[in-house]
C-alpha cells in the first residue's frame, strides 16, 4: 500500500493533483477543498489511501492524516464510495463533517453531494461510536469567515502535521502582533482544547 507520496505538485485537475516523485508522476484524487490548498511546482505531502477494485486501482490523498481517518471511515458506510466521500469532504473539511455528525445534523450531511437523508441517517449511526472512539467526543466549534494573521504560522503548523482549516481555525482571533512562535503556542493551547 502506498501510505504516503512526497514530491512537487505538477499538474493540477479539478480532483485530482499530479505528484512528481523521482521521475514518475502519481495521479492523486484529492476533494476540491484541499486541491485549493495545494500550489504548483510546490513540494507537497499527502497522506493517501489506495483503492483496488476489479477494474481500476486508485490513490486518494490527504493533506492531514485526520482528513485520511475521516475518508477511511466515510467508506465503510453502506452507500458511500471513494467518490462519494471526497465530494463529502470536499463540501466540509474533517472537523465540520465530525461536529455535523456528532450532533445528528442530519440536515447539514444532506447538503452534500450523493448523500439523501437515508445516507445522512446511515452515517450518524454508523459512524457516531467510531468517531468518539478515534477523535473523541469534543465537538469542534467550526468557526466561518476566519481572518488569519500570518501564513507562517499557518504553515508551521500544516508542517507539524495539522491541515491547512485546523491551522487557520486554531489561529483565529490571535494578535497580529505576537512572534509568529507566540502565535503558533497560541494555535497549539487551542487545539489542545
Amino acid at each position: 500500500m502506498i501510505d504516503i507520496v512526497k514530491g512537487t505538485a505538477i499538474l493540477k485537475e479539478l480532483s485530482s493533483v499530479t505528484i512528481m516523485v523521482g521521475g514518475v508522476g502519481f495521479l492523486v484524487n484529492v476533494s476540491s477543498r484541499e486541491n485549493e490548498e495545494i500550489r504548483l511546482n510546490e513540494e507537497i505531502t499527502l497522506f493517501t489511501k489506495m483503492v483496488v477494485r476489479e477494474d481500476d486501482i486508485s490513490i486518494y490523498g490527504f493533506l492531514s492524516k485526520r482528513e485520511r481517518a475521516i475518508f477511511e471511515l466515510l467508506t465503510t458506510v453502506s452507500g458511500i464510495g471513494p467518490r462519494v466521500a471526497m465530494g463529502i469532504l470536499g463540501m466540509y473539511g474533517e472537523e465540520e463533517l465530525r461536529k455535523y455528525i456528532l450532533s445528528s445534523d442530519v440536515k447539514s450531511l444532506t447538503k452534500a453531494p450523493g448523500v439523501g437523508k437515508k445516507t445522512a441517517e446511515r452515517m450518524i449511526l454508523e459512524l457516531k461510536d467510531k468517531i468518539v472512539k478515534i477523535f473523541g467526543d469534543y465537538i469542534p466549534d467550526v468557526k466561518e469567515n476566519i481572518t488569519v494573521a500570518s501564513d507562517d504560522a499557518i504553515d508551521a503548523l500544516v508542517g507539524l502535521g495539522f491541515s491547512a482549516i485546523e491551522a487557520k481555525n486554531a489561529l483565529a482571533n490571535v494578535d497580529p502582533n505576537l512572534s509568529i512562535d507566540d502565535k503558533i503556542k497560541f494555535a497549539l493551547k487551542n487545539i489542545g482544547r
